[in-house]
């Protein structure tokens, strides 16, 4: 009996760190309704469903730096994987990465797939790397690079006029 007791609790144990809590359970096919839309910076903001992209405000022009992004089907797949990857439904509504940061700028994502939509903040974050990241790191490495590799790295960003607010 004290075998199968210990096997038992061995097989549990093993299974328990096996296990990933963060492990997503979106399907690995892109759905038909998937779209997003996040922050990024003080000022950034992108929404794939309006294509809509903005950047803060440029004062010698007078006008809002904004234009439209329209990712093609294809990197839409590949954006979608990096969620996948960085399990976008995984995690709380309101995420704390790093406490000692001083407060700034929120980062919010708006995710959804399946008729189903995930909201995260993300506070902490601002002005440090992912090494200074104490939580959500693998969150954190899909949002930056769908920021970075897939918004920033576009022409349509790249041709905004700089942003002109400035902030103390």
């Amino acid at each position: 009996m004290k075998k199968l007791l210990v096997c038992v609790l061995l097989l549990f144990a093993l299974c328990f760190a096996g296990c990933d809590t963060y492990m997503t359970s979106l399907p690995h096919k892109m759905p038909e309704d998937f779209s997003f839309s996040l922050t990024f910076d003080f000022d950034g903001y992108y929404d794939s469903k309006s294509g809509v992209l903005k950047n803060g405000y440029n004062y010698d022009l007078d006008r809002e730096c904004e234009t439209t992004l329209i990712f093609t089907e294809e990197e839409l797949q590949e954006i979608y994987s990096i969620f996948l990857e960085g399990s976008i439904d995984r995690w709380e509504e309101e995420l704390m990465v790093n406490k000692s940061i001083p407060p700034s700028y929120v980062i919010e994502i708006t995710f959804t797939a399946n008729s189903q939509t995930e909201k995260v903040k993300i506070y902490g974050a601002s002005h440090i790397g992912l090494d200074e990241w104490e939580t959500g790191v693998r969150l954190g490495k899909a949002y930056y690079r769908i920021v970075d590799e897939y918004i920033k790295n576009t022409e349509e960003y790249k041709s905004l006029p700089p942003n002109q607010n400035w902030y103390d």
